[in-house]
């Protein structure tokens, strides 16, 4: 069933890219590392990043291509749609890189708030029905019940408090 819509989904997805002159079939019989497929790919991206509306329904077949592809990758059925996929998420990845190439580096921002969160937890005294954690000891006979050896709660007579 899943093999079933990933293979509606991607090929709504080839028909989008051909529409807009992106042959996704002919990038991937190019050989990977060559020239011609990274001019390809560069060309796919200035197509599809044109127009906005454009770019968001291409990167919107492309997710959806995606999570459908990695819930079927165990399936031995993914394989006939891995170079078509792979070459989706090449150039999905190119407009978001070309969109955003220096892309804010939040890890000072994150270790700061580490610290501010660090020093703004600090052990106090909690207090238990108005008293001290510390002066709660496990056999108190504040408890209004104990565990027999039923292991059923009872009630503790008022007299014995």
């Amino acid at each position: 069933m899943l093999v079933d819509q990933l293979q509606q989904v991607l090929s709504d997805a080839l028909g989008f890219c051909a529409e807009h002159g992106v042959d996704i079939a002919a990038m991937t019989a190019m050989p990977p590392a060559s020239m011609s497929r990274l001019r390809a790919i560069g060309d796919a991206v200035e197509a599809l990043i044109a127009a906005e509306d454009r770019r968001k329904r291409f990167q919107e077949q492309q997710r959806l291509v995606q999570l459908l592809f990695a819930a079927i990758k165990p399936d031995p059925a993914a394989q006939e749609f891995a170079g078509s996929v792979g070459a989706l998420n090449t150039i999905a990845a190119s407009i978001r890189e070309t969109l955003n190439p220096n892309p804010p580096d939040i890890g000072a921002v994150m270790g700061q708030i580490t610290q501010v969160l660090d020093q703004s937890i600090t052990a106090s005294p909690s207090e238990i029905r108005g008293r001290p954690a510390s002066s709660i000891s496990p056999r108190s006979t504040s408890r209004p019940w104990r565990i027999s050896s039923s292991r059923r709660k009872t009630r503790r007579p008022s007299w014995k408090n």
